[in-house]
């Protein structure tokens, strides 16, 4: 098991390119949102109001909380002594990095930040694998049961229980991985990975709330769980696919084929494009919460 010990010199260094890594994710992020609203066409589509997005907004904020104040209680769950307000600042601070080609450099990003706070390489390794089994894990339960309804066919019912199999699967072969190197702390690793499963699952449906606000009386057909394993189904592609920056283009893809049968009209497209807006809104939100947090503890000398 890591000590958590780190020297001086290379929590500088990791810090710094944890830092450089999310400045250089937002600049990218910019010039890529500016590039999409130039796109000729854009403004055909039916975009919803502002009060709508506003309370979607906040939902996308919510969801990403969740899973910031989940992979907080992973890592105490596996080192038992962290600065909570260090931990979600490292994890803001690093979203924006997911959205440059390769969708992996928040994982170095956090990485980075967090060794710079001091954290074990192994600790974190094994808060990372935990955090994408439990979230992939939940993303696949949820879809499993809306995939019959979207493929209307019985004989997917199989492959439903198969792919709920292989998600409980992934899950059990991760936690068994992460107990056998913290066997000390088997009794904390347990309850923090039940507590990230439910982390996971408010990540998912206060996602879906962001697109059911947005889509209105467009998603008036469907049930509330067959768009969360929307969601969810798009959320797991876009995760797994690794050369697709945040998803984009995947997701929003796969939400248009699980939804747009059941859907009344093609504004649809707006509100999905709308709730990728909110995603993107809420990371930059808390990205620069976390910055100005950063700062002021800096400035007044207190490390949170």
């Amino acid at each position: 098991m890591d000590d958590g010990f780190v020297s001086t010199p290379l929590r500088l260094c990791a810090r710094r390119a944890g830092w450089l890594l999310a400045l250089l994710s937002c600049a990218y992020l910019a010039w890529l949102t500016w590039k999409s609203l130039t796109t000729q066409g854009a403004a055909a589509l039916q975009w919803p109001s502002l009060v709508p997005v506003l309370v979607a907004l906040t939902a996308s904020v919510l969801a990403m909380m969740a899973v910031a104040v989940g992979w907080y209680v992973l890592l105490r769950g596996l080192t038992g002594r962290i600065p909570f307000w260090r931990t979600l600042g490292a994890f803001a601070l690093s979203q924006p990095a997911k959205y440059v080609p390769g969708n992996v450099l928040h994982f170095a990003s956090r990485h980075a930040l967090s060794r710079g706070d001091g954290m074990g390489h192994g600790d974190l390794i094994a808060a990372t694998v935990l955090e994408s089994a439990s979230l992939v894990t939940i993303g696949l339960l949820f879809g499993a049961q809306s995939i019959r309804t979207w493929l209307a066919d019985e004989g997917w019912a199989s492959s439903a229980r198969l792919m709920a199999l292989a998600a409980l699967l992934l899950w059990t072969a991760a936690l068994a991985w992460v107990l056998l190197r913290h066997r000390a702390r088997w009794r904390s690793v347990l309850w923090a990975t039940v507590v990230h499963l439910m982390c996971a699952a408010g990540y998912f449906v206060c996602s879906a709330l962001a697109l059911g606000i947005l889509g209105g009386e467009e998603l008036q057909l469907l049930s509330a769980t067959e768009v969360v394993a929307a969601i969810a189904l798009s959320w797991v592609a876009g995760y797994l696919a690794i050369g697709a920056p945040g998803g984009i283009g995947i997701r929003e893809a796969l939400l248009l084929a699980f939804l747009g049968a059941s859907a009344t009209n093609s504004a649809l497209l707006g509100a999905i494009l709308t709730q990728r807006a909110c995603m993107i809104g809420a990371d930059l939100l808390l990205f620069a919460s976390a910055a100005l947090s950063n700062r002021n503890s800096r400035m007044s000398g207190n490390p949170q």
